[in-house]
């Protein structure tokens, strides 16, 4: 755990186990000296810190999340990616090319995330600090636990949303102009798509029938077949029971290369399910990795305890994923 810089890296107030949304920068022209009693305190509180981060918080971090999105280090505050479509030798040269080129680029802006309490010796009376939540130094492991549950809660959040949103197109994704699970995927000649016309219940019948369109109908930017196949079933809380019934009447000789355990994720909408494929295009860009930071104010007479990381989750590639959708995103969709 390395101390930072307050004036460069922000923190969110952690309200009662609840991150909020409202970024409080840090004022470092109120710096005081530490007394040596608030340099114990802090002392004790950095160590603790650092022994719960080495120990315990990867495992309090693991989320469904990370079972679906490839974590991948971002260079850059907003990440871009490009897709264009691959010529052969022969059209190396092209004379009136298309208008649409098979190129697209999705656009990725990491955001800073964390969640903070404040840190007080066990006499110390008071509740709230500056609207923050106090916590006393017995209660410190509790706290740190807590302090990492609410960032796995809050990438969970975000991940799912991927999937919540996915008939919503995000102008400022860029992509290919449409929502990540659309009908109108453009290519060089046409279209394809990774949804259905009219969503259906989960069975075997229907997976079977979207498995044999991943497979015979994704292209690329080109409108040239790929090979690709379902990996995994994803599916609400809801859709538990259906699941591991499908998978089990599954024909296990035709697709036997499909996972028999589905991933359940209770942060998706009810009635939706989602096969993940062997395209690799779900992706977690991770700017700024967790950390647990510990800053004594000597004008609070206390220690901050912040977590901070710097994320984005999104899908880089729509053949990642196929979807059956019946609970609408309640945004309204631009998706053209």
């Amino acid at each position: 755990m390395t101390n930072i810089d307050p004036t460069r890296r922000q923190f969110v107030a952690l309200m009662g186990g609840t991150a909020a949304t409202i970024i409080i920068p840090m004022d470092a022209a109120r710096a005081l000296p530490v007394s040596s009693s608030l340099g114990d305190l802090h002392s004790s509180v950095s160590r603790t810190a650092r022994e719960f981060h080495a120990s315990e918080s990867a495992t309090l971090l693991d989320g469904v999340y990370a079972k679906i999105f490839d974590r991948v280090p971002a260079q850059s505050v907003i990440e871009s990616v490009v897709q264009v479509k691959f010529l052969p030798v022969h059209a190396a040269v092209i004379v009136d090319p298309p208008k649409n080129t098979g190129r697209f680029v999705w656009n990725f802006e990491t955001k800073q995330d964390g969640a903070a309490f404040h840190a007080v010796r066990d006499n110390d009376p008071r509740t709230v600090i500056d609207g923050g939540r106090v916590v006393r130094h017995r209660d410190l492991s509790k706290a740190l636990a807590d302090l990492t549950r609410a960032m796995r809660r809050s990438r969970e959040m975000e991940a799912a949303n991927i999937f919540n949103s996915a008939q919503t197109y995000d102008v400022n994704l860029g992509g290919d102009g449409v929502s990540l699970c659309s009908l109108r995927h453009p290519h060089e000649s046409g279209v394809w798509a990774n949804t259905l016309l009219a969503p259906c219940d989960l069975n075997s019948t229907s997976l079977a029938a979207v498995l044999q369109r991943i497979e015979s109908d994704f292209v690329d930017e080109a409108g040239i077949k790929i090979k690709t196949r379902g990996r995994s079933l994803l599916v609400a809380r809801e859709n538990a029971s259906a699941a591991h019934q499908t998978l089990s009447d599954l024909d296990g000789n035709l697709f036997a290369y499909f996972n028999r355990e589905p991933i359940v994720w209770n942060q998706l909408g009810p009635n939706n399910w989602f096969v993940l494929t062997e395209t690799r295009g779900l992706t977690w860009f991770e700017r700024d990795p967790f950390s647990i930071t510990c800053i004594a104010d000597a004008e609070k007479d206390c220690v901050l305890v912040f977590s901070d990381e710097r994320r984005k989750f999104g899908c880089r590639d729509p053949r990642a994923v196929f979807g059956s959708i019946q609970t609408l995103n309640q945004g309204i969709s631009h998706e053209r």
